[in-house]
């Protein structure tokens, strides 16, 4: 087995920046997919960091985070898999 293998992620991040049309790819952290199962446990991480200093944020601004993730079998034959995640604050 590859000492970086992915299994079944594709390893990356795109962050999405509507008010100034920013859009960048980032690479999913080797953390984030060992120790958080399917898109439900990333995006549930993903706000922690982006929301954990102001917990109290209003979450109609629009700098609150709106995530969308998928899990690690989207794409193939798996009941299912075709299921994705839309997390918020």
């Amino acid at each position: 087995m590859k000492k970086n293998a992915t299994h079944g992620w594709r390893g990356k991040i795109l962050r999405v920046d509507l008010s100034d049309s920013d859009v960048r790819e980032e690479e999913l952290s080797i953390e984030l997919m060992q120790h958080y199962i399917g898109g439900a446990g990333i995006n549930a991480r993903l706000l922690y960091y982006l929301t954990h200093k102001n917990h109290e944020a209003d979450p109609l601004v629009p700098e609150s985070p709106l995530i969308f993730g998928c899990g690690p079998v989207v794409g193939i034959a798996f009941p299912c898999a075709t299921r994705y995640t839309v997390t918020a604050n």
